[in-house]
């Protein structure tokens, strides 16, 4: 705790126009702390959003639409780094989901079964469905939490999605018929 107090003694000890140019500084070198700063001083994270869901596609895919192998660790990395600027916790959640149902669509259509693959993005959901309960958001992710669970149906998922929805919203996700 020394450290801490020292910084805030050495910030008390600077002049407006100091701490200003120590910002300028720091934004300068460190894109993520410009970022931060952006997003915390205008509260617009759309840009941010869009560009990280990018990003997470593009680990399933190439620009030109070929197939990538993807990696579990690349797409927690993605999240991760997303957080670091993060303000807002929906915007955790969005990019939680949307990482999930791409992971299943990519596994769908190229029938893809990794374990390590599977059982992140198992971990996503309920990291998802943990923040959603934390945050009170139940009515406004519950029906993007059932489209999940029922796209993991037909993939290779037993039962896993179901149990984390349950623990989420005490109800087991609406089955719907094709």
């Amino acid at each position: 705790m020394k450290k801490k107090s020292n910084l805030n003694k050495l910030l008390q000890e600077l002049t407006k126009e100091e701490l200003i140019a120590e910002i300028e500084k720091i934004c300068d070198k460190f894109e993520v702390v410009k970022d931060y700063f952006q997003i915390d001083l205008t509260g617009d994270t759309a840009a941010y959003v869009a560009q990280t869901r990018k990003k997470i596609e593009g680990q399933f895919h190439t620009s030109k639409g070929k197939k990538r192998n993807p990696k579990a660790s690349r797409l927690n990395k993605i999240i991760t780094d997303f957080e670091v600027i993060s303000i807002y916790k929906e915007d955790i959640i969005t990019l939680l989901l949307f990482r999930v149902a791409e992971t299943g669509k990519f596994i769908a259509r190229y029938d893809y079964t990794l374990p390590a693959l599977l059982q992140s993005n198992i971990r996503a959901f309920a990291r998802a469905c943990s923040l959603i309960e934390t945050e009170g958001l139940q009515e406004r992710y519950k029906a993007d939490c059932a489209a999940i669970c029922q796209q993991g149906r037909s993939i290779y998922y037993e039962g896993e999605l179901e149990d984390v929805y349950f623990s989420c919203f005490n109800e087991a996700p609406p089955v719907q018929r094709r």
